[in-house]
């Protein structure tokens, strides 16, 4: 088996993930104008301002050690990759 199906396996089974709060950057511009005209010159005058939103994120933890101890719990053999080495 090839290290991505057995990572795919690994993804199913779920209980590799790990949660985590990641801060996402945000460009939002600092003033605007409803007249358009007038807002392009804003715009360039006072620019934008970066904002970090903290969303929820899930990552997988894959290791050497996690894909072992997958394939000898569900008896698949290792992957191909790691044999070559």
């Amino acid at each position: 088996m090839t290290l991505q199906e057995i990572v795919s396996l690994m993804v199913e089974d779920g209980r590799y993930f790990v949660e985590q709060y990641v801060e996402i950057p945000k460009m939002v511009r600092v003033r605007t104008h409803k007249k358009r005209r007038i807002d392009k010159k804003w715009e360039k005058r006072y620019g934008y301002k970066t904002i970090y939103e903290t969303k929820k994120a899930k990552s997988m933890d894959v290791t050497i050690d996690n894909v072992v101890e997958f394939c000898l719990e569900k008896q698949i053999p290792l992957p191909n990759e790691f044999l070559n080495n």
